[in-house]
């Protein structure tokens, strides 16, 4: 099981953005309901790479006015795509300080900066959760849209096992093969491969040992409510 490595107060709103509110335990439907009916299922919305300010800015965090722009840029990605993977929420911090690529620390310096954040560690890395999300009762997940990158390892272990409980529920009984060419389609994978299937069968393990989806002789359903 994963486990959180930090949190903090909520994140400060970002000038032109609101803050998306946290779902409420009380109000998150049963999985069995479908993605349609329980609104379970949301598009994924990527964070534009626009032009933020120079290189320059991430070599002057001793300046109060470059540590905060940098925060903000972070807050901003984070408003439209947490949960992320802190590759992934680097890479657009970085294209947004005018560079092509990042490094293993650049992504732990913003890592750092990003202080109002869930930080939860997984066997494909960190994400960061917005502080005011309830990881453990979030259900949502987000189909990656035809045209948008977002690479199966970059989507986090709870949206991957939110999906394969609504599929199942859907499906009533569906077996392993068919729900990862499902789930697989709708994280922007259309042909299974060998290594999509080695990311997918840990997340579905834990699934099943955490008892959100029951293995019945190899069919595979949502545990009853």
């Amino acid at each position: 099981p994963t486990a959180p490595v930090r949190t903090g107060p909520p994140l400060a709103p970002v000038a032109g953005t609101a803050p998306i509110a946290a779902p409420s335990a009380a109000s998150i439907p049963p999985p069995v309901a479908s993605g349609v009916t329980a609104r379970l299922e949301q598009p994924f919305v990527a964070a534009l790479a626009t032009i933020a300010g120079d290189r320059e800015t991430l070599d002057r965090l001793d300046d109060p006015a470059a540590l905060a722009r940098v925060r903000s840029v972070i807050a901003d990605v984070m408003l439209t795509e947490a949960p992320v993977h802190a590759a992934r929420l680097a890479k657009i911090v970085m294209t947004r300080f005018g560079f092509e690529r990042t490094t293993p620390k650049r992504t732990g310096q913003i890592v750092d900066l990003a202080t109002e954040a869930q930080v939860r560690r997984t066997a494909t890395g960190l994400f960061l959760w917005s502080s005011g999300v309830d990881v453990d009762s979030w259900r949502h997940y987000r189909r990656t849209p035809r045209g948008i990158e977002r690479k199966l390892e970059h989507v986090a272990p709870e949206e991957i096992t939110n999906a394969m409980a609504d599929i199942a529920g859907m499906s009533h009984t569906i077996d392993r093969d068919e729900l990862f060419a499902v789930v697989g389609e709708i994280f922007g994978v259309h042909k299974m491969t060998p290594t999509a299937r080695e990311h997918l069968e840990p997340v579905l393990i834990a699934a099943v040992a955490s008892g959100r989806l029951l293995d019945d002789a190899g069919r595979l359903r949502v545990s009853p409510a």
